[in-house]
C-alpha cells in the first residue's frame, strides 16, 4: 500500500493565493520570525484571512489556523514590508519600537519606504511609531 504524503501548508496557500480564492497572509509571529525579530516559531501555523470566521485544518501532523484580520493587515501583502506591519503589530507598542532599528536594516529602502507610505492606513500606535523613525 502506498503511503502519500499531505501537501506542506505552504504550498497549499500559496495555491489558494494564485486561485484567488481568498487573500492569506502569514500571521505577525511568523512574519517576525521571517525578517528575523524573534525565534520563536509557533506551534500551530496561523495565516490571516478576510474572512467572518476562524477556520482550522490538519495536514498530517500539521495544524493550521486561518482567522479573521483586520484589512489594514494585507496591506503590502506578503511583501517584506507587509510582513513587517503584521511582525510589529504582533510585538505590540511595548516592543515594537526596539524591533525598528532592526526592521529598517533588514529592509531593502523600497520596502521601508512602502511601509512609510501606507502608515496612515495603519493602527494609530503603529503609525505614529513609524511617523517617528521616519528620518
Amino acid at each position: 500500500m502506498k503511503r502519500t504524503r499531505p501537501p506542506a501548508p505552504e504550498l497549499v496557500i500559496a495555491q489558494l493565493n494564485r486561485e484567488g480564492a481568498q487573500q492569506l497572509v502569514s500571521s505577525g509571529a511568523a512574519s517576525a520570525n521571517a525578517l528575523g525579530l524573534t525565534t520563536q516559531m509557533p506551534a500551530v501555523q496561523t495565516f490571516l484571512a478576510r474572512t467572518r470566521s476562524q477556520k482550522r485544518y490538519v495536514f498530517g501532523k500539521q495544524q493550521v489556523t486561518i482567522r479573521p484580520a483586520a484589512a489594514w493587515n494585507f496591506l503590502l501583502a506578503d511583501r517584506p514590508a507587509g510582513q513587517a506591519i503584521r511582525a510589529l503589530t504582533w510585538l505590540g507598542p511595548d516592543q515594537a519600537s526596539a524591533a525598528v532599528p532592526t526592521l529598517r536594516a533588514v529592509l531593502p529602502p523600497q520596502e521601508w519606504e512602502s511601509l512609510l507610505f501606507v502608515s496612515a492606513e495603519l493602527p494609530q500606535w503603529l503609525a505614529e511609531l513609524l511617523s517617528e523613525q521616519a528620518h
